[in-house]
């Protein structure tokens, strides 16, 4: 599971779970970052509804902080991306946005301070 404050897959514990109706609900925590949300799990004709369909999902400050700290320390695109659960071609997308806007090294000089 993705959290969406860090960005982090795979780094999430289930503490709660109830049943509604046709929906499941799940309370997750961020191993990471201590970050609380919750997910939602329903059936296949519930989901398959045209506005469901190739939703851009927009990049979260945590994990522009996240992309551009992986990709500073030389790790490759493909692998942050499967980090983050996204695309390599997401990743060089996003990366070449904050360069071009001048975003990438204040996040870099922010984070090399606050290290």
């Amino acid at each position: 599971m993705k959290c969406p404050e860090c960005g982090l897959v795979n780094e999430s514990r289930v503490y709660d779970t109830r049943s509604k109706g046709k929906t499941i609900e799940r309370k997750r925590e961020c191993d990471s970052c201590k970050f609380r949300f919750k997910t939602y799990e329903v059936t296949e004709d519930q989901y398959e509804t045209a506005r469901n369909c190739k939703k851009y999902i927009p990049w979260s400050e945590g994990e522009r902080i996240t992309l551009v700290t992986l990709y500073d320390k030389g790790t490759k695109k493909e692998m942050i991306g499967a980090l983050l659960g996204r695309s390599r071609m997401s990743v060089s997308r996003e990366l070449d946005k904050l360069t071009a806007s001048g975003d990438y090294f204040t996040i870099l000089e922010t984070t090399k301070k606050e290290a």
